[in-house]
C-alpha cells in the first residue's frame, strides 16, 4: 500500500524528505517502509468486529458471542462463548479475556461503527468482570463508519452499503432473530453460522479500508 502523505503531519513529512536509508539511498516518503522499520514505527493493524445478542445490545442486557480480528495482510483471529458458557453466570468471560489478550497484540484497531458499539461493548463488559481492557492512550482506533460519513455520500452508512457501491463482497451468511436465539440456546450450528459471518464482516473491512484510507487523516485517537 503507498504511503498517504495526507495523512502525515508537517514535521514528519519533512523528517521523511531528508532521511534517506542505507540500503537504497531514497528519502522516507519514497520507501516509507525503510523509515518505518528504522525509526521503529511500523503500526500491526488489525480489523476488528464483535457480535452481541441481547436486549437492545447494550453491554447492561447483552453478551458478547463472537469477536474476529483480522490481521491487514494476515490471519483472522476468532472465538465464541461455548454452550456450557452461556448457562453460566458471567457467559462472557473467557471470551473477553481473551479477546483483550488478542487485542493487545495490534498497534491500531480499525472498526466500522466501533466507536458506537464494539469498542463500548468489549470496554464495558470487561470491566464489569475486572479484566484488563486496554487502557486511555495503549493503542489506536480508527472507525471507518466516520470516513464514509463524512468523506462520502452513499444513501446508507452501514458496511454493506459501502461494500456494494465499491463492489468488495460481504454480507453472504445471513441470519435473523430466529439464528441469534438458536446460537443462544446453545445451538452449535447456529453459533457457526454467526462466527462465519463475524469473520466475513472484519474481511470485507479490511477490503473497504484498503479502498478509501487514503482520502482520510489517520488520526491517533485511542481506544
Amino acid at each position: 500500500m503507498p504511503l498517504n502523505i495526507g495523512n502525515i503531519k508537517k514535521d514528519e513529512l519533512l523528517r521523511r524528505l531528508y532521511f534517506r536509508c542505507k540500503k537504497h539511498g531514497h528519502n522516507g516518503v519514497e520507501h516509507f517502509k525503510c523509515f518505518n522499520t528504522e525509526k521503529g514505527i511500523d503500526e500491526k493493524i488489525g480489523f476488528l468486529d464483535i457480535e452481541g445478542f441481547g436486549m437492545g445490545f447494550s453491554s447492561d442486557t447483552s453478551v458478547v458471542m463472537t469477536y474476529c480480528i483480522k490481521e491487514m495482510g494476515g490471519k483472522v483471529l476468532s472465538n465464541f462463548v461455548t454452550p456450557e458458557e452461556l448457562l453460566s453466570a458471567q457467559p462472557d468471560k473467557r471470551l473477553l479475556k481473551e479477546c483483550c489478550d488478542d487485542i493487545r497484540k495490534f498497534d491500531r484497531l480499525v472498526t466500522f461503527y466501533g466507536s458506537g458499539y464494539d469498542i463500548p461493548m468489549l470496554r464495558s463488559r470487561s470491566l464489569l468482570f475486572d479484566l484488563p481492557f486496554p487502557e486511555y492512550r495503549e493503542l489506536k482506533h480508527t472507525d471507518v463508519f466516520h470516513v464514509m460519513k463524512h468523506k462520502f455520500n452513499l444513501r446508507r452508512k452501514s458496511l454493506e452499503c459501502a461494500c456494494r457501491f465499491f463492489g468488495i463482497i460481504s454480507k453472504e451468511h445471513r441470519f435473523g432473530f430466529d439464528e441469534w436465539r438458536k446460537a443462544f440456546q446453545g445451538d452449535k450450528r447456529a453459533m457457526k453460522h454467526i462466527l462465519e459471518h463475524n469473520i466475513e464482516d472484519v474481511e470485507s473491512l479490511e477490503y473497504l479500508w484498503i479502498k478509501i484510507n487514503k482520502v482520510a487523516r489517520i488520526t491517533d485517537t485511542s481506544i
